[in-house]
């Protein structure tokens, strides 16, 4: 991932947990705004009890993660699960997807 959109206050939480070549960070990002991204891999963090961004809806310029509680809900079906209408992995069968 090269786009990292996640709060400044997870961000310093985690920081000191990263232990990566400088040149290896991503960008990052405080709100997940397509238009200016660079067209990179991006994940997006979705803490719980934020409202899920709109424009993850859209098609993509590039490959999107978005990790989420599965509790969040669809800000256009408030009474579904955002997990009902993206594509969704539990963690265990996303870490087994892309073979970690």
């Amino acid at each position: 991932m090269r786009n990292l959109v996640i709060a400044v206050e997870t961000w310093r939480s985690i920081a000191g947990l990263i232990r990566v070549e400088p040149a290896l960070l991503p960008f990052l990002h405080t709100s997940y705004e397509p238009l200016a991204l660079p067209p990179l891999p991006t994940l997006v963090y979705v803490p719980s009890g934020s409202l899920f961004p709109e424009d993850l809806f859209g098609e993509p310029a590039a490959p999107l993660i978005i990790v989420a509680p599965e509790a969040t809900v669809n800000p256009r079906k408030p009474w579904c699960p955002i997990k009902d209408v993206l594509k969704s992995y539990s963690l265990d069968a996303f870490s087994m997807e892309v073979g970690l």
